[in-house]
């Protein structure tokens, strides 16, 4: 559960109970606000059957990546791919000074000028990220886009997107 953060999500060892309680082993379990997913992925732990759909594409999409079976070994090779194909340009980037990485273009999607809260530190989303992690991230996620449809990129994608949370400048640790 803990590679990528939703904001409704519940403890699995309550929800892992409710399931046992009001169902039976090869019982569908229906859940119309799957969130996160737990209902789905503890249902399927149970032996159950899982039906499970939001609104938000992304809570639909998150599910689907942690209830999915994914092969180890093409998962594996995948990240090993991805890891070859961007190493260069990460270090690259790297070494520059924060004054020279202002001066960098980024030729990679990256989402510009999305608004954030009123009460946001900043105005706009890239704004917490530093040059640097915006070319970085942005070749990542470019390079995740070119891999073949399958299980194992919607895993590496749900990673990325779990990453982005904790690795800028307005995430800190707690003390």
């Amino acid at each position: 559960y803990g590679f990528h953060s939703y904001f409704t999500t519940q403890p699995y060892n309550v929800v892992q109970k409710y399931i046992q309680n009001f169902s039976r082993n090869g019982e569908l379990v229906a859940d119309p606000f799957v969130g996160s997913g737990v209902t789905a992925v503890e249902s399927l732990r149970l032996g159950r059957k899982a039906f499970a759909l939001d609104l938000n594409p992304f809570a639909v999409f998150l599910t689907k990546a942690k209830c999915n079976y994914a092969n180890l070994d093409d998962l594996t090779n995948m990240y090993g791919k991805l890891m070859k194909n961007i190493e260069k340009e990460c270090e690259k980037i790297e070494k520059l000074s924060e004054k020279d990485a202002e001066s960098l273009s980024i030729p990679f999607w990256y989402p510009k000028d999305v608004s954030l809260p009123s009460n946001a530190d900043v105005k706009y989303l890239h704004e917490i990220f530093t040059k640097k992690q915006l070319y970085q991230f942005s070749l990542i996620k470019s390079e995740i886009d070119k891999l073949p449809d399958s299980n194992e990129k919607d895993l590496l994608l749900i990673v990325f997107c779990g990453t982005l949370s904790r690795a800028n400048i307005a995430y800190s640790l707690p003390d």
